[in-house]
């Protein structure tokens, strides 16, 4: 399945195994059923606007606003999760083979095409795919954390068989070239960017979670623990040792809730992200 946020943390969309596509109300605390043919990695929002992006299995996609009224619509290639400006503009897409692409119909061209190996693991397949609304930037996030320098391998290379784009990369929305590798996640790995275009915000299924400023991506952070509190970098003990875990700020945790992340959404206009765990 797929979901989404809006900015304003009001409404989330998500899309299910039996193609159900469901807009949720935090609001009223009530739910709609807004169709039963949907692509199940299609739910998006549309950053700033009470509006819906999402995908049916005649491969249209649309964009309406949570009131129902269409704001656009388009033939496309079946999705493997999207994203849409707010000005409806620059659509970005991943299709089935995990190659991404900006644009559509005849504007239509590739960003990401690096990986031919069937195997999940060897090719460094894409997960998710985000876009910021305020900078030119999007990240995608995958399978596994590519070490060499962007300008050793071109983002674009028909018959390399392994993708050397693994793991969350930030991308320039404007130019389709990739800006940095966001260095540290080893697994499936899960990714966010905020609104503002400034935070990107990561969690991936062996419980490493972190966060980066785009504006010095070369500098990683860690989530902070649900138990344990914030890591503390450079302390003189050992590992292991609760001193070096700062909990003064921890609220207590919900019964059984772990500290692995598996996806992120920001809300409230960059000022809060919410993390989901399993």
């Amino acid at each position: 399945m797929s979901a989404a946020v809006s900015t304003s943390g009001r409404y989330i969309i998500t899309a299910h195994q039996d193609h159900s596509l469901i807009l949720w109300d935090l609001k009223k605390k009530t739910w709609d059923t807004l169709s039963t043919r949907a692509n199940i990695y299609s739910a998006g929002v549309v950053p700033d606007r009470d509006a819906i992006l999402w995908q049916d299995l005649d491969n249209r996609v649309v964009v309406q606003t949570v009131a129902g009224d269409e704001l656009l619509r388009f033939d496309h290639f079946p999705t493997y999760g999207h994203a849409i400006s707010s000005d409806l503009n620059t659509y970005l897409s991943a299709d089935q083979q995990w190659n991404v692409f900006k644009g559509f119909g005849d504007r239509q061209k590739p960003i990401l095409k690096d990986g031919v190996s069937p195997s999940f693991a060897g090719s460094g397949k894409l997960l998710n795919l985000a876009m910021a609304k305020d900078r030119p930037y999007f990240i995608t996030a995958g399978f596994g954390d590519d070490h060499d320098p962007i300008e050793d391998y071109a983002p674009v290379a028909d018959g390399r068989r392994f993708s050397r784009y693994g793991g969350v990369t930030l991308w320039n929305t404007e130019t389709g070239e990739p800006v940095a590798k966001l260095r540290g996640n080893s697994s499936k790995t899960h990714a966010a960017i905020s609104p503002d275009g400034q935070w990107v915000v990561s969690g991936d299924e062996n419980g490493n979670g972190f966060y980066w400023n785009t504006e010095e991506s070369e500098k990683r952070y860690r989530l902070a623990s649900y138990y344990s509190g914030r890591y503390i970098d450079g302390t003189p003990f050992e590992m292991g040792d609760a001193r070096n875990w700062d909990k003064s700020q921890l609220i207590d945790p919900i019964d059984g809730l772990n500290n692995v992340t598996i996806a992120q959404a920001f809300i409230d206009h960059s000022r809060y992200y919410l993390r989901f765990g399993n």
